[in-house]
């Protein structure tokens, strides 16, 4: 028993050695953590690409072109979700994201700090998404937005 526990303590100090878990995790359990950490390595994380527009940021790899907001997306194959990162616009009142996922699915979202949105992944070998800046018009009259980014693709198999 004072072998395992050894042993855990070993990889998991090898471990925040090297940057992958944080010492309030040793703390918690260093077995337990070690699992874990090594059960996330067999997850399959992909990122989205695009055939049009520039790359700007990574991590994910984000597209935009000169008028409209940056995109990335990253698929998770153990969570099956896929995370967008979008924004390079300010947070200001009336204005919000139009993200398109899929077959023409869209969804509005407040213009926030988080610039994050995570959906399950669809049925399929791949999701086409993009997201245009709005500002809500005065009652009576359309909102105004900027062209759709680039499309970004995510391999989900």
């Amino acid at each position: 028993m004072k072998a395992r526990m050894l042993v855990g303590a070993a990889m998991a100090s090898s471990l925040m050695t090297a940057g992958l878990l944080s010492a309030s995790a040793t703390q918690a359990g260093a077995t337990t953590t070690v699992q874990a950490a090594v059960t996330a390595q067999n997850c399959d994380i992909r990122d989205g690409t695009s055939r049009t527009g520039y790359r700007t940021g990574s991590n994910p790899t984000r597209y935009e072109y000169n008028d409209t907001p940056y995109l990335g997306a990253r698929y998770n194959s153990c969570t099956n979700n896929v995370t967008l990162y979008y924004g390079g616009y300010g947070d200001a009142p009336g204005y919000y994201y139009n993200l398109r996922t899929g077959a023409g699915a869209q969804r509005e979202v407040k213009a926030g700090v988080a610039r994050k949105f995570t959906f399950t992944a669809p049925a399929g070998s791949y999701v086409d998404v993009m997201v245009q800046l709005c500002r809500r018009g005065i009652p009576g009259q359309r909102s105004s937005c900027t062209r759709w980014s680039p499309v970004v693709r995510v391999a989900l198999v």
